[in-house]
Order: structure tokens, then sequence, then C-alpha cells
């Protein structure tokens, strides 16, 4: 039984992995094992990040730049969840994604991520994974809420 969830907050998504889970738990920890990290998908954009607390105590998603270029202070930046970290990052994924698989793989549309994924799923690309997260953000699982 698959169930569609959309999750607004870490605090919610700390509800959803460490309570609420009923007599489906089993699957739902195997099926959260197997999903990308926030840790892992940021890797390949030369990111990391931290959770901190902002001026009113509310838990965020701080973004740490690996290049140590900061551009656009995106380091100072706060998110509420993964889907606000993933919207903030397209521009990268035109340029260390998008223009490759237009190169490499002879990819002609928009840069229209779901029609990317279904070209990708068709061609198996590499960086498919990563495509399906950028589609399905609230997939990705945050390692400290996680535990």
């Amino acid at each position: 039984m698959q169930r569609e969830m959309q999750i607004s907050s870490l605090e919610e998504m700390c509800d959803l992995v460490c309570g609420g889970i009923e007599d489906d738990y089993d699957d739902e920890v195997t099926e959260k094992e197997n999903k990308m990290t926030l840790r892992e998908f940021l890797e390949l954009f030369d990111f990391d990040y931290e959770i901190a607390k902002n001026n009113d105590g509310e838990t965020v998603i701080k973004l740490v730049d690996l290049q140590r270029a900061n551009l656009g202070n995106i380091e100072e930046e706060e998110f509420c969840n993964t889907l606000e970290v993933i919207d903030r990052l397209d521009i990268y994924y035109y340029d260390y994604l998008y223009t490759d698989i237009c190169e490499e793989y002879g990819y002609e549309g928009e840069e229209y991520y779901p029609d990317i994924l279904e070209f990708a799923k068709q061609n198996n690309l590499v960086h498919k994974e990563y495509i399906y997260y950028i589609v399905n953000p609230e997939e990705l699982v945050v390692e400290e809420i996680k535990e």
C-alpha cells in the first residue's frame, strides 16, 4: 500500500518518521532505508547541509557550499523542508544535469524535469535517480531526522 503525503516542515517529517507509523512499520522503514539522503543528493552539486535553529527557534536546513563560492549568499538562506532546498538549487541542475543530458544523450526537450525523468528512465541515464528526486523532493531522507 502506497500513501501520498505532503510534508511541509521538518517537524512534520520527524512526526512521520518517529511516530504515527502503524502496522506497516517494517515496509515503511525498508522503503526509507533505500531512499537517497539529502546529503547524498547534495554531493553531486558540491553542497552539504546542516540542521540549525533560526532566530525564532525553528529548525531549519542551511546549505554549505563545498566549493566555498557561496554564490547568491546561499549559505545564509534558511529552508524549512527539502522542497525549498530542491527549488533553490534549480540553477545548478542546468549546469550539472540538463546540459550534459542534451549534449551526451541527445535530449532536445525543454528543461522540464518530469519530462527529463521519463527520458532518463527510457534511456537508463546515469543520473536518473537525481532527476527523480528533483521531481519528488519530499522523498529525500534528512538523516538527522531519520535517526
